[in-house]
């Protein structure tokens, strides 16, 4: 019940957003401030102020985090691979990110907290930063192509990409003990807690223009990756380095339980690749994890939390 209600809100965002398209019928053009908002400033400041709480990682994160990656990747280029090969249309990147790209941003670090508490807090937010720069990473791979030039041009946007930017940013103030505080801090949080409505929002009024959204065999492989073998993996993967650490186990487990980010629509629809498969992805992975978070949760609560 408690990983329902905290997946429902993000369903109310989207409705909202089919409605207003339906009522007050917008072209795709129109779309493009409020997707360079979340894309420039919201989601940018969400994650600044999620590291700047974090506080500089340690050792033993850095292995974590070196776990979860190489998980992380794996799904991503498994679930490439097959949903190109079940959906020819499909491209493989973005079958990549529903496969692998969780939505750690908006629902990661709230489940996280209220399952363990605020020690989740910084295993959350230093999972998030990772995966971020991990799966940015693997996009600009993916969508470069496999000459010499192509990955180099992959790795230097990566670099100027404003999530790792702000990133490195981020990391840097922290490491020095620099923070922003009055106008600058409200304004950052706002913008912050704008990220995930304004973002599904968007979704909401693409949704609405798309025609026949379906579930492809290559989407559902993908989703099918996400939802179950992701988890199932980091916890093979994670217990015999952190068995004597149940929060941390527990939040990555959590966290790569969680549907498809509404990033991976953001990306798909700013780079122009097959934004209509990573809606119908996010849209019914985000529905289908209605399901399977709660039963994660549940595990969750019985051998973990005690």
């Amino acid at each position: 019940m408690l990983g329902f209600s905290l997946i429902a809100p993000f369903f109310i965002y989207i409705g909202l957003g089919f409605l207003a398209q339906k009522v007050h019928e917008k072209s795709d053009g129109a779309q493009d401030w409020l997707d360079s908002f979340v894309f420039y400033l919201a989601m940018p400041a969400l994650l600044f102020q999620t590291i700047s709480r974090a506080g500089p990682p340690s050792v033993d994160v850095m292995l974590t985090l070196s776990v979860t990656s190489v998980v992380t990747t794996a799904l991503f280029m498994l679930t490439a691979a097959l949903g190109r090969r079940h959906d020819q249309d499909a491209d493989k990147a973005v079958s990549g990110l529903l496969g692998s790209y969780s939505n750690i941003g908006y629902m990661g670090p709230v489940l996280s907290v209220q399952l363990f508490g605020e020690a989740a807090g910084l295993p959350a937010a230093m999972i998030f930063c990772s995966e971020i720069i991990v799966l940015l990473s693997l996009w600009m791979l993916a969508t470069a192509g496999a000459s010499a030039e192509g990955l180099l041009l992959a790795l230097v946007k990566a670099v100027r990409h404003p999530f790792v930017l702000t990133v490195a940013f981020a990391l840097v103030l922290t490491a020095f003990g620099i923070s922003f505080a009055g106008p600058i801090d409200v304004a950052m949080i706002g913008l912050s807690n704008a990220a995930a409505p304004c973002a599904l929002f968007s979704l909401g009024l693409t949704l609405a223009r798309q025609k026949g959204l379906s579930v492809s065999p290559g989407l559902t492989i993908g989703l099918v990756g996400k939802l179950v073998l992701h988890p199932v993996l980091m916890a093979l993967c994670l217990w015999p380095v952190l068995h004597h650490q149940p929060i941390w186990l527990g939040t990555a487990i959590l966290m790569a339980s969680l549907p498809p980010a509404a990033n991976v629509y953001v990306l798909a629809q700013s780079a122009g690749r097959s934004a209509r498969l990573a809606a119908s992805g996010v849209m019914y992975g985000t529905l289908a994890s209605a399901i399977t978070v709660p039963l994660v949760i549940l595990f969750l609560t019985q051998f973990l939390i005690r």
